[in-house]
């Protein structure tokens, strides 16, 4: 991870990568994503690694059949801007 690269929690990786965050540990346990445990246990994920993260998400899904979809694309991508608007607020309140 850079130095002066942004981070993200592991909850709001998970909200940006539209997945679970249980899913997101388990990545992190299998060594598919890089990331840096605080002295608190706080996980924090590097936003460059969780782009890639994310476009390996997006390939699997691309190449899955749509047959019997629980959730429509077009709510996907409503639940996406949700989860990015959410965190946006958090970082305001943050500052």
């Amino acid at each position: 991870m850079e130095s002066k690269e942004r981070v993200l929690t592991l909850a709001s990786a998970a909200r940006r990568a539209g997945i679970d965050p249980e899913e997101l540990r388990q990545l992190i346990a299998g060594g598919t994503l890089d990331v840096v445990e605080t002295e608190g246990g706080n996980i924090l994920i590097g936003e460059n690694a969780l782009k890639g993260i994310i476009k390996d998400i997006q390939t699997v899904e691309a190449t899955k059949p749509n047959i019997g979809s629980i959730i429509p694309d077009e709510i996907k991508g409503l639940l996406a801007q949700a989860a990015s608007f959410i965190e946006r607020q958090e970082n305001e309140l943050s500052i």
